[in-house]
């Protein structure tokens, strides 16, 4: 076997163009930047620091959005806090039962 020594310093090993490099070096971030992602996304929303952010009530035989919405203080109006407590809440409809607890908002 002969060394590097001997066949003038140089290896076989041949030098990978900057291009390939650069490419490869490009793909790894993209793979390390989708992961990111895909992880945030697998972990949710991360609960909040302030439990108290937004109080909550639990529905009560009888109770429909629009009584609950009707008692959020500082509400511009009903319809608005009924909107809001249907968005905050992810509520496909209008509709709640006994002992749900809904989140209410802030204003």
């Amino acid at each position: 076997m002969r060394g590097a020594c001997e066949r003038g310093g140089r290896s076989r090993t041949r030098a990978v163009p900057a291009a390939i490099r650069w490419a490869c070096a490009a793909l790894v971030a993209v793979a390390l930047a989708v992961a990111g992602l895909v992880v945030g996304t697998l972990m949710g929303p991360s609960p909040s620091a302030d439990p108290a952010a937004h109080p909550r009530v639990v529905v009560q035989s009888g109770d429909t959005l629009w009584s609950i919405a009707e008692g959020v203080e500082g509400a511009p109006d009903t319809a608005t806090a009924v909107a809001d407590i249907a968005a905050l809440n992810g509520l496909p409809s209008h509709a709640v039962a006994p002992g749900q607890v809904l989140e209410l908002p802030r204003y």
